[in-house]
């Protein structure tokens, strides 16, 4: 997780920043439905928050399971995305495909660091990561 930590981090954050700036950037578009942009929005921001969360975890059972919440968030977001880009003319594919790109880039290191700690797990679960 060390390794990975800076990446996580860094990743999440910028994910967070694309999120904020096309929500803002649809804001005032009268046919998208802000709802799903507010919620989109939230989900994105979130997965960065939970990731922060998990920098503190309080054992390793703690860790993955704040891990876990921020890969629920992603895969939240990818619905709201997946919802708004269904009608070709309330959200640019440009603007999908930077998204995703930037998702994509969590998942994976989200997975990887998962996968890590299911084949590490150490004997006293009291242990932080």
């Amino acid at each position: 997780w060390k390794e990975s930590d800076g990446a996580l981090q860094q990743r999440a954050g910028e994910l967070a920043r694309l999120v904020r700036a096309t929500s803002l950037a649809y804001s005032d578009s009268h046919w998208l439905d802000r709802d799903s942009l507010r919620q989109l929005c939230r989900a994105g921001t979130s997965v960065g928050a939970n990731v922060r969360e998990a920098r503190f975890a309080e054992s390793r059972r703690d860790f993955v399971h704040k891990l876990k919440v921020a890969e629920k968030e992603l895969g939240e977001f990818y619905y709201w995305l997946g919802l708004l880009c269904s009608e070709p003319r309330m959200f640019s594919k440009d603007d999908a495909d930077v998204l995703v790109d930037a998702a994509d880039h969590i998942r994976r290191l989200l997975t990887s660091i998962l996968r890590s700690c299911r084949q590490s797990r150490p004997t006293d679960d009291g242990e932080a990561p």
